[in-house]
Order: C-alpha cells, then structure tokens, then sequence
C-alpha cells in the first residue's frame, strides 16, 4: 500500500498506510520503529491535509512516548490530540486523549492530577455509552484514587469495571484489575493475600506484557517485605486457584481489608460467586 501510494501521489492512502505500520510497531513492542512511522504518517497526514485523522496519530505518538518513558512529550501529544477532536466535536476521542493524559501523570505520581482527568474522560465515555471505555477509565480512576490513599473509593471502581470487563469478556482488563487489587492490599499492608491473587494472573494466557511486568514487580515487592516461608506458602495458595477464584478471593479480601462492599452489594451485574455460574465462566 505504500509503495503504491508513494508512486501514485496518493497521500491519503500513504497516511493510512504509515498508521498501520505504526499499530504493527506497536504491537511487537518496536517503539524506535513506531515512532518513526508514526512521525512519517503525521507529516503525511499535514501534506494531504488531513486534520481529523492527524488526531489518531497524535494519540499514538502519545502512547509511544508513555511507553518511552518521555511524559512530557506525551503529555503534548495527547493535548494536541484532545483539542483536535475537540475541534470536530468528537467526545470519544476526547475521552481517549484525556486518559491518555491522566495514565501520564499517574506515572509520573501526579495522582491527583491523574484522578481529575480521569474522572473528566470517565463523563464523557458515560455520555455516549462506551462501556469499554467506561470499564478503562474506571481501572485508572481506581489506580489514582487508590495511591491517593483512598482505598475504599478505589475497589467501588475497580469493583464496576470488574462488572463491566466481565460482561464483555475483557480478560486483559479483568486482569488488570486483579493487579490493581492486590496492590491496594499490599499498600494496605496484606501482601499474602496479594501473592494470592497475582499468582494465577502472572501466567494467564489473556495477560498483556506490560500486565506480566507489573506482577512480576508486584510479587518480588512481596518476597523482599515477608520470610521466604511465609512468601512460598501463599504463591502456593495461589498456584492453585484459577483466575476465578482468583476473583471470588478479590472479592472477599476488598470487603475484608479494603472497607468496601462485594460486588453483590454493589448491584453492577452479578457477583463473583458459586450462585452466579455465568459471570465467572466468561472470566474462565
């Protein structure tokens, strides 16, 4: 497709063509790659002229900068992004670029910072019925707000993204959750229950790499605060639960250490027990 573009002057198919490229670069984790081809299909998107779809590039270079670690470039990125689409009324991309923005200042332990943004792109995904993207925002609002200390408010969203992960099926993002869980419990001081529940994700077919990466530090977080027996005998525990019982424990460690209510209390779509067999065969 580039090739062809190039030859023909097509500028409109080469901007495509550079994004593809870029999301293939991203997926393998070549960020160097991605970076130059997503620069190259900005530059060909401002020659064809092509504003709104400059927005999709510039949402990209953003997430290629957080996973640089250059934070203010991606802070500049996602706020170029959000008055793009801005510009064209477009609410979900908005609410893309600002959790875009609020995952940069999480990172850089702004978290009140990350906890308004958040919350602004977590309205505007309600506004227009984005349940993933609902389910999104509400694993970083529950991320800020926990490292904010307040570990009640956090399980109520990861409790709801929970519900709503589950029912859509999104095993990476229930995953997600569970790592988030269990460090709240660590930062609450009960790291056995949090080796629990990280063992059975850490190998998880549906984990992302970067989902691996966390629980591995998570875990060796745990094995350098505990005795090595008292560390090898609750990832024992945890070899031997599935991720759904994994998520019962979560579950009940969040209304035992966490001060929050269970999911059935909460009312978000079912609960995380032997009752309701359908919500955790779509975890399985």
């Amino acid at each position: 497709m580039r090739l062809r573009s190039e030859a023909h002057g097509l500028t409109g198919n080469l901007v495509y063509a550079w994004y593809l490229f870029t999301e293939v670069s991203l997926a393998q984790q070549l960020l160097p790659a991605a970076r130059r081809n997503a620069t190259r299909a900005l530059i060909a998107a401002k020659a064809a002229r092509s504003h709104w779809f400059s927005a999709y590039i510039l949402n990209q270079l953003g997430r290629i900068a957080l996973a640089l670690g250059r934070f203010d470039e991606a802070d500049e990125h996602f706020h170029t992004c959000y008055t793009t689409r801005e510009a064209y009324a477009d609410v979900e991309g908005m609410a893309l670029a600002l959790v875009g923005q609020a995952e940069s200042a999480l990172r850089r332990a702004d978290f009140a910072g990350a906890d308004a943004r958040y919350t602004r792109g977590l309205e505007l995904y309600r506004q227009i019925g984005d349940r993933g993207g609902i389910a999104h925002a509400l694993v970083g609002l529950g991320a800020a707000e926990g490292a904010l200390g307040n570990y009640r408010s956090a399980w109520s969203r990861l409790r709801e993204a929970l519900a709503i992960a589950t029912e859509l099926e999104y095993q990476h993002v229930v995953l997600d959750i569970v790592a988030n869980v269990a460090q709240l419990l660590i930062a609450a001081g009960h790291p056995e229950a949090a080796i629990e529940l990280l063992t059975p994700t850490l190998s998880h077919p549906a984990g992302r790499n970067e989902t691996a990466r966390r629980v591995q530090r998570l875990l060796i977080q745990c094995e350098e605060s505990l005795p090595a027996v008292v560390f090898d005998a609750a990832a024992e525990r945890g070899r031997q639960l599935e991720l759904t019982m994994a998520v019962q424990l979560l579950d009940a460690y969040a209304v035992s250490y966490l001060g929050g209510g269970s999911l059935v209390e909460g009312g978000f779509g079912g609960a995380t027990t032997k009752t309701d067999p359908p919500l955790l065969d779509k975890i399985a």
